[in-house]
């Protein structure tokens, strides 16, 4: 049930995301990407939850649910494809006396659209809420109104693909079908 209700949320994110960005309101928009993010790895989690709860202590399993910064990990790590993941080891095999250092990921990750950035995990949160105050930075006044289409439109591709394989992971992407068929998105449910 909380899986389904999480994927669901998730959605709702998704759609006041599009609905906000069809206002030019991008910064809030662009928040809603990032929690439908958070509430699609709830429900991987819960629909990992009979697994967890055999290998995790009580105070574990709470931070996969309640922290922000494990949810943003999570979503790093669950975004990449197999394809970078071997990348990755084998980078580390063919570079053994070398450390994989900030700038190799970057090179690697930006070879797979789909994946989130390296700096994802980090920066989730803060960006969450740039999207939605105006905010004293040290040096300059922020506002929600300096997040870009271009910015919005390369975070909508990720995070809408990071949703929708989540609802298929966890047997709900037939309650979206129609809604992403409408918006332009054809789904072959064998693709996913």
């Amino acid at each position: 049930m909380g899986k389904a209700l999480a994927i669901s949320n998730a959605w709702t994110h998704i759609i006041c995301a599009e609905e906000l960005r069809g206002h030019a309101h991008l910064g809030p928009a662009s928040t809603h990407l990032i929690l439908a993010v958070e509430e699609a790895v709830k429900a991987r989690v819960l629909h990992k939850w009979p697994a967890l709860i055999e290998v995790m202590t009580v105070r574990q399993l709470e931070d996969l649910l309640y922290t922000h910064p494990v949810r943003h990990e999570i979503a790093q790590l669950d975004s990449m494809p197999r394809a970078l993941r071997a990348e990755i080891a084998l980078w580390t095999v063919d570079h053994p006396d070398q450390e994989l250092n900030r700038a190799t990921l970057t090179r690697l990750f930006v070879r797979h659209p789909e994946a989130f950035p390296v700096t994802w995990a980090k920066n989730a949160e803060v960006e969450r809420q740039r999207g939605m105050r105006v905010d004293w930075d040290g040096r300059v006044w922020r506002s929600p109104k300096e997040i870009t289409e271009s910015h919005y439109s390369r975070r909508y591709g990720r995070c809408l693909e990071f949703v929708v394989r989540t609802a298929a992971l966890v047997g709900t992407l037939d309650e979206i079908k129609d809604e992403l068929a409408e918006t332009g998105w054809e789904i072959d449910q064998e693709e996913w």
